[in-house]
């Protein structure tokens, strides 16, 4: 019972010095900025998120790559149409690795206290990158979704589906809450784990790969697609795609999810 008491008198206390800003009414206030960041003697661009969709596709620009940032908030009124300083994108590029970051500074309304109770924020992300740059994402709310990228790619997602369109580089996706689905027609590996949620691959029959899935509550079902040494089991599965001897390995867990492994039509 005291411990109630205080949390009420605590609530009641930071509100009367904040004007009640903690039950005013929330306005959302956006701003958009774009960059292009040079990637001459870079080898790795990374992204930190904490909230937001990411959206990266392949730059025909082989010097350059671009970073489109969308900033949302919900603020009180009177901060409406002020400058939007609420968000910050840090863009680090002083050595190898190109850091970029979401950072959502701690002032209040009213200056006072450095608190953020109640605020929500987030940043959408549209990223072009040329071929040669691995790529690391981590995102904690939002999903993720590529387009065309021959990149070395990893992705660490917390929750929010990842997908994956015409992707022939090297990946390895972790996803806690969210689903995955993949398309593509050559591969240099992929590692693909999810704990809530299922997985879509869509592969080409006549691509070089050796192909494990495994899942704890789920099923793995396989269509269109011809595999050899085959090793099928409840929640497990083996099998090659291909004749060359060159083959890539594609590992592919889930915790609570299925695993479903799809041919093209005209295979």
């Amino acid at each position: 019972m005291k411990t109630k008491i205080f949390l009420i008198i605590s609530v009641l206390i930071i509100s009367s010095f904040s004007g009640c800003s903690l039950f005013s009414k929330k306005y959302l206030k956006t701003n958009s900025e774009q960059h292009q960041v040079s990637i001459a003697g870079k080898r790795k661009m990374k992204l930190e998120n904490v909230s937001g969709n990411i959206t990266v596709t392949h730059s025909s620009d082989s010097g350059y790559m671009t970073v489109k940032a969308t900033k949302e908030i919900k603020v009180s009124k009177k901060n409406l149409d002020s400058p939007f300083d609420e968000i910050r994108i840090i863009i680090d590029s002083a050595n190898s690795v190109i850091n970029i970051r979401s950072e959502i500074t701690n002032k209040r309304d009213n200056g006072f206290f450095k608190i953020s109770v109640g605020r929500e924020s987030k940043v959408d992300y549209e990223i072009a990158v040329p071929s040669g740059l691995e790529l690391e994402i981590e995102n904690v709310n939002g999903e993720i979704s590529t387009d065309r990228l021959s990149n070395d790619l990893k992705i660490e997602n917390v929750n929010g589906d990842v997908s994956l369109d015409k992707f022939s580089g090297k990946l390895e996706c972790n996803i806690v809450n969210g689903f995955f689905s993949a398309e593509t027609d050559s591969t240099k590996g992929m590692d693909i784990s999810t704990i809530n949620g299922s997985v879509k691959l869509i592969l080409n029959s006549e691509m070089n790969a050796r192909v494990k899935a495994e899942t704890t509550n789920g099923r793995i079902t396989d269509e269109n697609l011809r595999f050899s040494e085959t090793e099928k089991e409840k929640k497990s599965f083996r099998g090659n795609l291909g004749s060359g001897s060159d083959k890539a390995d594609i590992r592919i867990e889930t915790l609570n999810g299925k695993i479903k492994l799809i041919g093209r039509n005209e295979i």
